[in-house]
């Protein structure tokens, strides 16, 4: 999986990168042999100006075809990529299907003893 990073009006941070890695590792890393390459974009909308500004837009690339897409304003660039990240985990399990799901668990039959 090869994952490019994108500052638009940010400094560029290696820790914010770090920790978007790491987010992206835990919530996606079961799907990796599925993704082609994931393109993070994060963009700061007003500049210095404070307020919920921080916007995190993430793109995947499919390895069978098709692009799934996240975008999140918050506060910060960490909130903002930790949200992004989960949304997608939740299509990925949409779109590839639960890899490890459980069995259902089995109800006895038997006589009930009273």
């Amino acid at each position: 999986m090869v994952v490019r990073f994108t500052f638009r009006g940010l400094k560029r941070e290696e820790h914010v990168r770090q920790f978007g890695l790491r987010c992206l590792r835990y919530a996606l890393g079961r799907f990796a042999a599925d993704l082609r390459d994931v393109e993070v974009i994060l963009e700061d909308s007003n500049g210095d100006k404070g307020g919920i500004d921080k916007r995190c837009r993430i793109s995947i690339r499919l390895r069978r075809g098709g692009v799934l897409q996240a975008s999140v304003r918050d506060a910060s660039c960490e909130s903002a990529l930790h949200r992004a990240t989960s949304r997608l985990r939740r299509q990925l399990q949409a779109a590839v299907g639960e890899r490890n799901q459980r069995k259902p668990h089995r109800l006895r039959t038997g006589a009930a003893t009273t």
